[in-house]
């Protein structure tokens, strides 16, 4: 399997391949790069993924190595391919990526709910988390997006997190995750991060 995996903070993608378990591989990507996620997925062996640096030579950040700078027809294939993959996806699902896409593009990454639930359940070991918060935790994860952002062949569920339970996941983050305050107002959003090795003071006026 020939896999996906961005990192936000530089706006590069990794294009990996492995024979095992994807998860497995994730989940070791996540350890070096915490913001990082999966973003889809192809069939196809070592042949594929060797074809596909070639292709975006032009595109890569250290010569011989597997991570290209995601944009112009590195970001153009790559959205191709998920576009594809996601007419198979839950609405749900769909209009969560959509929103979480856009708070990236605007800079504010710390208001999507989609990186709320994957940075949580990516260092949950780390945050300090009580019993009941690190098992809610990770069974929203497991049970909602594990099947799609882990690549596996698994059941989507027709409906996603309630709303009590986003906003349950939001109350833990702002306030496990040191020193987020995260303000709203009519016309203008603030997002201010503290050590947390996320993105420092920022500011968006619409």
């Amino acid at each position: 399997m020939v896999y996906f995996f961005f990192e936000p903070n530089t706006q590069q993608v990794k294009i990996g391949f492995t024979t095992g378990e994807l998860t497995t591989r994730l989940s070791g990507l996540r350890t070096a790069c915490p913001d990082g996620y999966f973003i889809t997925s192809i069939a196809g062996y070592r042949g594929k993924e060797e074809e596909l640096h070639r292709r975006f030579k032009k595109h890569r950040v250290y010569k011989k190595r597997e991570w290209f700078y995601y944009r112009d027809e590195v970001k153009e294939y790559i959205e191709q391919v998920k576009k594809e993959r996601q007419k198979g996806e839950p609405d749900w699902f769909i209009s969560l990526y959509e929103s979480h896409r856009k708070c990236i593009e605007n800079g504010n990454k710390e208001l999507s709910k989609l990186y709320w639930m994957t940075y949580l359940n990516n260092n949950a070991e780390v945050l300090d988390l009580t019993d009941w918060e690190l098992n809610f935790v990770k069974d929203i994860y497991k049970r909602y997006l594990s099947p799609i952002l882990d690549g596996l062949d698994a059941p989507r569920l027709n409906n996603g997190p309630s709303q009590k339970q986003l906003d349950k996941l939001q109350g833990i983050f702002n306030q496990r995750v040191k020193n987020v305050r995260t303000t709203s107002k009519k016309n203008n959003v603030c997002v201010r991060m503290g050590e947390t090795g996320l993105n420092a003071k920022r500011t968006k006026t619409a």
